[in-house]
């Protein structure tokens, strides 16, 4: 296994790094890893914004997934803002509790945003950037517009992307709200629109806005914004005010602050200077390409054309400067094509001294947009480097998933300790009849103790702590117990000291995070290499004798409550097959990241009658040690069981954790009623990594509970079943 000697990151998930990313994940420099850093897990392609605006695209269409990317690329993937930059300790600064991340190479695609220093308090005004809180806000505009609405919107910018706007807002005004009455105008502090445009081009896009019935309002520099009872009113340098009931902010792009505060040489505003290589002409080891970058020796408009061309370039150059080879120099096109959307599915091209307009320029831009985003859909398909994306068996997609998913199955374990207890009388727990952490203690206070280890499930390693925190905390919390103190097991890849080092403070610093929130101190550890990584804590606790919370213990009538969604296992084995959207993952993952500690303490005041936690045996596994030692059976409401968004998605599409299979088998006793759906049944045995609380109540609690419950942020808390009398098996009906 190649020993990885130097750290890339990637800031910014615009069209340059995704291109970059693309073409190193196809052929990776060796020794490097790569990580991208952003704060969103989608980045739009700012070219089909405006046929999203109008209606002619979805979301998906227009976003290219980041985490999917970067699990085809190998590259790790950290959803964090970047608030700033330490270039001589060479870290990236988040905000928050997060620590600064490591870098030997970094890259900056940040992208740019319009200057809304004016209008940045001011309600009813949004800036067109960043494109996904902009989108949010022109849904909610659109329930604005009811029958007969009459409404005033302005578009303040004189560029391109303002003219498309206009447009795209009339076209959908006409084809969804035609009773409603908008008067759209565009302001712009330039006498002429579009003024890198040819004067044919221009006529043709003022054509189709006088078409639009948009009122130009040209040499009209705003000043001042301010918000009135209902209305905003726009203040021009020539003294003229205007009221409007809303505002769509396009103007000139700005950069952020962060580069420029952290030393960077910048222009005037802000933007990174960089060399004909794209290197920083300050600090050659960092690379801008993109919106952030100001290109010293030849000046390009913020245009994304330019840094579409540039990911090429960049993903040669991120590579050579990791290698020790030689650089390529990037030129930019001194001429470019630029197409306008005029909302109708109708564009004007501009091209030199020409422009031309028409359907057959949509469909032209149509197809070029497409284009751009299909090198990012069938990742799988795209050839890559031999042995980087399979592991070593016939079926490229036969991998072994992580976090729970990857512990052994019931049935060996079952076996393996049910022989170690008869051969060996030193064995002091019973696997049939053990609880989540094993008692040290007698009467009074109890002692627990328990193990839990994870191989890597996310590639950030400072989530994957808090992950992994929080699932060994999970058997402590199950039981109702307090944590004392913490012992960490890490095995780290092969890397060098550095690299290594700024791993494990990663990890730690996650689950310090954790185990600070509980007041459990981490006292020590072990640390190896390996070829992966994986992580997991040994933790103490106690708790007092009368208040323990035990597996058994639950009475025919009680409740069954669940804590939190199901479907970790089956969400993660669909990603490592590039077959989910990143937002279902986003959410698996913030489940993950939710402490069970504040459900335990309302297990306990509510005097709950047995509990477990719910991990990598699956529901179905953990509820049958519930009932293993009593003469009961339960009753569950499949249609009650909360489940995270993708999971019956993906179980609809034939995908499954590897561990679904075991935990099917080990809890074959299930009897299912007539007509019940098999992707909920499938559920069931799915594999969970810090998964929810699994608790036994008496029916009149319920409610109670379930009120505390989601008061205290576990929103998807249920009453999935009931206990009843009869042999250890489960029932299932919709």
């Amino acid at each position: 296994m190649q020993e990885i000697e130097r750290e890339l990151v990637l800031v910014g998930g615009g069209h340059s790094h995704v291109l970059a990313l693309r073409m190193l994940g196809m052929n990776p420099p060796p020794g490097v890893r790569i990580t991208l850093v952003s704060a969103a897990t989608d980045s739009p392609y700012s070219g089909m914004l405006p046929g999203l605006l109008a209606g002619h695209y979805t979301e998906e269409e227009i976003h290219i997934d980041l985490r999917r990317l970067c699990a085809w690329a190998g590259a790790r993937f950290v959803r964090c803002e970047v608030t700033g930059l330490d270039l001589e300790g060479q870290t990236v600064l988040f905000g928050g509790e997060r620590p600064a991340l490591r870098w030997d190479v970094l890259s900056l695609d940040v992208g740019s945003a319009p200057d809304s220093s004016l209008v940045a308090d001011v309600t009813g005004v949004s800036a067109v950037k960043p494109i996904a809180s902009f989108y949010q806000r022109w849904l909610a505009w659109h329930e604005e517009l009811n029958g007969g609405t009459q409404l005033r919107l302005a578009i303040v910018g004189g560029g391109v992307g303002s003219v498309e706007i206009a447009l795209a807002a009339r076209h959908w005004i006409t084809a969804n709200r035609p009773d409603s009455t908008v008067d759209i105008s565009l302001i712009s502090s330039s006498s002429k629109l579009l003024e890198e445009y040819s004067n044919t081009a221009r006529r043709l896009a003022i054509d189709a806005l006088h078409h639009a019935s948009i009122q130009v309002i040209p040499d009209s520099r705003i000043i001042a914004a301010k918000r009135l009872d209902c209305t905003v009113e726009l203040s021009t340098a020539e003294g003229v005010s205007r009221e409007f009931d809303r505002v769509f902010w396009c103007t000139a792009a700005a950069a952020p602050a962060w580069p420029a505060a952290a030393g960077l040489s910048c222009d005037d505003r802000g933007f990174v200077k960089v060399n004909a290589q794209l290197q920083s002409i300050s600090h050659p080891q960092i690379f801008a390409a993109g919106d952030i970058a100001h290109m010293v020796d030849s000046p390009r408009p913020k245009a994304g054309v330019f840094a579409v061309r540039q990911g090429p370039v960049l993903a040669n150059n991120l590579a050579a400067y990791c290698t020790g080879s030689p650089l390529q120099r990037y030129r930019p096109q001194r001429q470019y094509l630029s197409l306008l959307a005029t909302g109708d599915k109708g564009a004007v091209a501009n091209w030199r001294m020409f422009g031309v307009a028409g359907y057959w320029v949509w469909r032209w831009k149509d197809r070029i947009d497409r284009e751009f985003m299909n090198q990012f859909q069938d990742l799988s398909a795209m050839q890559m480097e031999p042995g980087r994306y399979d592991n070593g068996s016939d079926d490229a997609m036969n991998m072994h998933c992580g976090g729970c998913a990857a512990k052994l199955a019931a049935d060996p374990l079952q076996a393996a300790l049910h022989k170690l207890r008869k051969d060996y009388p030193t064995v002091g727990f019973d696997p049939v009849q053990g609880d989540d952490a094993v008692a040290i203690g007698g009467d009074g206070k109890v002692i627990l103790q328990s193990v839990d280890v994870l191989r890597e499930l996310v590639s950030d390693p400072y989530t994957q702590g808090r992950i992994a925190a929080n699932h060994a905390l999970s058997d402590l919390h199950a039981m109702g117990a307090q944590a004392s103190s913490a012992q960490a097991i890490i095995q780290l890849g092969y890397a060098s000291a550095e690299i290594q080092t700024g791993d494990l403070y990663q990890l730690l610093a996650g689950a310090l995070r954790e185990f600070a929130a509980v007041n459990c101190p981490l006292v020590g550890g072990h640390t190896l290499e390996g070829t992966e990584p994986s992580i997991g804590f040994v933790v103490n606790g106690s708790v007092d004798g009368n208040t323990v919370l035990r597996k058994q213990g639950a009475q025919a009538g009680d409740a069954l409550i669940l804590t939190k969604p199901l479907g970790t296992g089956v969400l993660f084995a669909a990603h490592m097959q590039l077959a989910l959207n990143s937002r279902h993952l986003n959410a698996a993952e913030a489940m993950m990241l939710q402490s069970n500690s504040a459900a335990a303490t309302i297990a306990v005041e509510e005097n709950c009658s047995a509990a477990t936690d719910v991990t990598g045996f699956g529901l179905a596994g953990h509820l049958l040690e519930m009932l293993s030692s009593a003469d009961l059976n339960a009753k569950l409401n499949l249609a009650a069981v909360p489940v995270l968004p993708g999971v019956c998605e993906s179980f609809s599409r034939g995908l499954y954790s590897t561990a679904h299979a075991a935990n099917a088998i080990a809890a074959g006793q299930i009897e299912l009623a007539s007509g019940v759906d098999s992707n909920r049944v499938a559920v069931l045995y799915d594999p969970q990594t810090s998964g929810g609380l699994l608790l036994a109540i008496k029916p009149e609690a319920v409610g109670g509970c379930l009120e505390r419950l989601r008061d205290a942020g576990y929103t998807q808390a249920a009453d999935i079943g009931r206990f009843k009398a009869g042999s250890g098996m489960i029932l299932a009906a919709d």
